[in-house]
This record gives C-alpha cells, structure tokens and sequence, in this order.
C-alpha cells in the first residue's frame, strides 16, 4: 500500500487515515496524460466563459443554474426532491417547507455568501466554518455543531454496520492530524504552484479525505471547487458545478478518492477530474445554446399568438419565474385579473405552460421547455 498521500495509523478498533499535506511527492506526474487533458479542460471553460457573456438575461441563466447545483449536491446526499418541487417550494414560507428543501436553500444561500466573501477576504479556515453555519441551519445535522471543526472522531460507515467503525468503509484523521491538514490545506489554498484547475482538484480531493464537521463535508466540499475557480478568476460568472458529473459518475468518484489513500494515485484522481471539468462545462454550454434558442423562438411565437407589449412582459416573466401563479402575472405586469388569466390561458392552450397542480383554482403553472432543459441530469436515479 502506497504512503504517498498518506498513511493508515491504527486506532485499535479501526484504522484512520493521516494525509500528507499537498502538493503529492514525488509531483504530480503529467506525462501521463495529463496536459491534454488541462488544454481541453481550459479550452471548454473559455468557451463557457465566452457564452456567459452574450446569453440573454444571464443573471437569470445564473441564479437557476445555481439553483440546480443545489439540488444535485442535496441528491448526492439522499434528498429526494425534482427541479420543479425547489422552485415551487420558494413561493412558500420557509417555516412550511420540508426540511429537504431547507437544505436546498442552505445550499444557495452558503454558495451566494462563499462567491461574496472570496472576493472580500482571503481563504481561510474560518470562511469554511461560516459557510458550513449557513449550510446546517435548520435542517438535518443542524445539531451537530454547525460552524465548529468536529471534536471527536467520525467515519463513512458501511451500509450495513451503520454504527460500527471497524467495519468503516473510510475513518479520517483523528482530531489533532485533521487540525494540522486543515492548516496545511489553508497553506496549500494560498501559495500551491500547480496549473489552477490541477490545484483545485488536489483541494477538493484533500477536503474531502480530512473530512472535518461532523455533517456536511460533501456539500461543501463541492463548494469549495466553485469558490476557487471563481477565486483565481479562472471563471468569472459561476457556472461550473462539478455535482452534475459526481452524481452521474458517484462511484467512479468514490473509487477515484479511495485510490488516492490506498495507491496515491494523484494522476489518476486529477485525469477524472478533469475530464469532469471538460464534459460539465460542455453540458453548461449547451444548456445555455438551448436556453438562447428557446427564448428566441418562444418569444416569436408568443408575439404571434398575440402581439402586445403585456405577452412579451410575461415572456420576461417566465424566463426569470419559470414556476408561477395567474395572480403573480397580474401583480408583475401591473394588469388586472382577467387579462392575466386571459393571457396565462392561451399559453397553456398552446402548450407552453402546464398546470402542475391538477386544480381548478389556485393553479401554479410551469414553463415546460425551459424547466426541461434546466432539469437535465436531476431526474436520474442516482448511479
């Protein structure tokens, strides 16, 4: 077994593992492969970065894709909610909304803090510890001291020894060697010398291993990836999420992370990766292509079905709110009643909007297309 990530120590019952700080030694190998694989990566990301720029209303494009992120990384951890239950879950008052989608909204809400403070403050230790507050208020693992390094020794147990930590399928380090990676990988955020996108896969991978709160440690993790793209400016507009590639590939993400412990296999951990980053970014690209074509040809077709200033407001309205009510239409477009509902009717006539509620009155209606589009890779069992 390979020590050059670091090294089981027995803990009587069970053995944990202690990392050594990043970079790997020896380096990270880059003849195999590895430079291709950066040049398409980066190459992908110009492109996405390029797209970001001429979409329509980005800062709409922005806040759903977001908003899938948080649910992909809440479905990596078991919450089991669609695209349009989150959306539809935001018109309600947070007190009446089922704990998953609380999560959810921690999510959002710890991504929108973390790109804030990135760009405020340097990286430390105590903006993960905010974030980590945010993330755990109200919801599940909200008693297990949101915002505090964990003070006592926790582990990925196995299925069916749920409680049983010898039969663990990962134990990370023990309190005083996970403080001392923790300030290692501070050190390591501020003054690694590797390409970014390799830096950045190396932290995510070592956060990951030292495994710090007691609840928690995948989501921001996965965060943490977001924050130090956006960080280095390697994307101004925050629109790679890595828990779409996670989730479709979740065990060759496991795998790829066990193989660092047991085999320090950096190499191998940094080509999926990568891949990662090049198929993700292709994904955001063509959800962006597909949502500038549809704006443009719905807005035409709408303006046909009828040509008012009113149907193209509403037009607007949808991109932004793809999930609504008649009476938000009226209060959006300053009109009355009837004419919203006149309006909601022929789109829905025409198949562009769909009741989601199956009621004669109070009906939410979705934006159907749009909501297909932003959902792609959400309705997947996970793997």
């Amino acid at each position: 077994m390979s020590t050059r990530a670091g090294y089981f120590a027995s803990m009587g019952s069970h053995n944990a593992f202690i990392p050594k700080p990043l970079p790997p030694d020896p380096p990270i190998d880059l003849s195999k492969g590895l430079v291709d694989l950066m040049a398409d990566a980066s190459a992908s990301l110009g492109v996405l970065e390029g797209i970001a720029k001429v979409i329509p209303n980005p800062e709409y494009f922005i806040m759903m894709y977001t908003k899938k992120e948080a649910l992909l990384s809440s479905q990596i951890e078991g919450t089991e909610a669609t695209f349009v239950d989150l959306l539809a879950s935001e018109r309600r008052n947070r007190a009446l909304v089922r704990y998953e989608m609380r999560e959810i909204f921690n999510y959002i809400e710890a991504l929108q803090y973390g790109l804030q403070r990135v760009m405020e403050i340097p990286f430390s230790l105590r903006l993960l510890r905010e974030i980590h507050e945010i993330l755990l208020d109200d919801v599940r693992g909200g008693q297990r001291s949101p915002g505090e390094f964990r003070t006592g020794q926790n582990f990925l147990a196995s299925p069916d020894h749920a409680q049983d930590i010898s039969k663990a399928v990962f134990v990370p380090p023990p309190i005083q060697e996970m403080r001392n990676a923790l300030y290692d990988l501070e050190s390591y955020y501020h003054q690694g010398e590797e390409h970014p996108l390799l830096m950045c896969a190396l932290i995510h991978a070592q956060f990951e291993t030292i495994h710090p709160f007691w609840d928690g440690n995948g989501r921001i993790g996965r965060l943490l990836i977001t924050f130090f793209l956006r960080e280095r400016g390697i994307l101004t507009k925050p629109l790679l999420y890595m828990s779409y590639y996670f989730k479709k590939h979740r065990q060759a993400y496991y795998d790829s992370l066990t193989r660092i412990r047991r085999e320090g296999d950096w190499e191998g951990w940094l080509k999926f990766f990568l891949a990662g980053v090049e198929e993700v970014s292709q994904q955001a690209t063509n959800t962006a292509d597909a949502l500038i074509n549809l704006e443009k040809t719905d807005r035409a077709r709408m303006q046909a079905l009828r040509n008012s200033s009113n149907m193209v407001a509403l037009h607007q309205f949808m991109l932004a709110k793809p999930v609504f009510e008649a009476r938000e239409v009226a209060e959006q477009l300053d009109v009355a009643s009837p004419t919203a509902n006149t309006l909601v009717n022929v789109l829905a006539h025409e198949g562009i909007i769909s009741d989601i509620t199956g009621r004669q009155r109070g009906r939410i209606w979705a934006y159907s297309d749009l909501l297909d589009i932003l959902s792609e890779g959400t309705k997947e069992p996970p793997a």
